[in-house]
């Protein structure tokens, strides 16, 4: 007979100095901070947890008017940003919700409300887009931990225009040159980044997850550096396996040989994983006098350093974990063999 799962429970955490709530739920536990060292404070914070969730067991999910905006970003911020390539960003975008929405109840998300936020906002179309993303995954959260009974709909602004924007042989190597002008603390990371960024062209956050056990030296001529994180729920961002040239590996076994681990992170600062690249990544970029790049702009570059060598419009999605429709868009413009086909079956009489 399956023994009854435990109900809510006070546990000391001593690193943080504070008592926490464990939660078992759907076969997986949850953690809630009480916000304090008292006992007796906590074991009153618990008192009001199983409290609610006696009432939620009688009447299910509370409705939209009876939840805070406020509640729903701070347990998605709890639960699920520290599982985020970029903890850090994630946390800046709901305190900047939080700021708006603080007081407000989800019954009041409305389409004039997201119009206001969008004025309220005032940053680009595309960062509004991750903004309210945010608001959206928070909301699917809360009703997938049954802590709301359903979510509004939230009509997304359209997603601007890509950017053609890619840097020139000349920029990559005036970049990686002015990298090494960075602090010591920063130099080695900074400068592995961009090199692996220039040569996998993968996105930013899987560079920056990178573990020691993805970089496979037993793999192929050179190895393997496989951007899927062992345990990583499959999304529709692709992630690819890139076989290693001679110059690669010999960079990544130096890397590890001095400052890596066996099951650490490869971009690192003395030991630490790097949460973003932060200021470092502009800095070299104004040392350089380049503009308008972002480390998206690196995954650009590959495809379109690809494209026009004449790399197939196949080969160019595979390395970089694209569908055909969606590397065809991006960078069949940039092959010398661009729509040839389409020419001459168009002259043939």
């Amino acid at each position: 007979m399956p023994r009854k799962s435990r109900g809510p429970y006070l546990k000391w955490n001593g690193k943080r100095a504070c008592w926490y709530i464990h939660i078992n739920e759907r076969g997986g536990r949850r953690e809630l901070s009480t916000g304090t060292a008292d006992g007796a404070e906590a074991q009153a914070f618990l008192g009001e947890i199983i409290a609610e969730r006696r009432h939620a067991a009688r009447t299910g999910p509370p409705d939209r008017r009876e939840v805070l905006i406020s509640d729903v970003l701070n347990d998605y911020l709890e639960d699920c940003a520290t599982d985020q390539a970029q903890p850090n960003v994630v946390a800046g975008r709901v305190l900047k919700l939080l700021g708006f929405f603080e007081g407000k109840r989800v019954s009041e998300i409305t389409p004039a409300a997201i119009k206001d936020y969008g004025r309220h906002s005032k940053v680009k179309p595309g960062t509004l887009r991750r903004e309210l993303g945010i608001l959206r995954a928070a909301l699917n959260h809360a009703v997938r931990s049954e802590r709301l009974k359903d979510a509004p709909f939230i009509a997304m602004p359209e997603a601007p225009p890509g950017k053609d924007r890619w840097l020139t042989r000349n920029e990559a190597a005036r970049l990686l040159w002015h990298a090494r002008a960075a602090r010591s603390d920063t130099r080695p990371y900074l400068t592995l980044y961009l090199r692996l960024a220039l040569y996998t062209g993968a996105r930013p956050g899987a560079l920056l997850e990178l573990r020691w056990p993805q970089v496979k030296f037993d793999q192929g001529d050179f190895g393997v550096i496989d951007l899927t994180r062992p345990g990583r729920a499959a999304t529709s961002k692709g992630r690819s396996k890139i076989p290693m040239n001679a110059k690669i590996r010999a960079m990544m076994e130096r890397a590890k040989a001095k400052h890596g681990s066996d099951l650490g992170p490869v971009l690192n600062r003395r030991g630490k994983p790097i949460g973003d690249l932060g200021n470092s990544f502009d800095a070299a970029l104004d040392r350089a006098g380049i503009k308008d790049v972002t480390p998206h702009t690196l995954r650009h570059t590959v495809g379109t350093w690809m494209a026009q060598r004449g790399v197939s419009i196949f080969e160019i999605g595979g390395w970089l974990g694209h569908s055909d429709a969606k590397t065809t868009a991006l960078y069949a413009h940039h092959h010398p063999d661009h729509l040839s086909e389409a020419r001459q079956a168009m002259t043939r009489r």
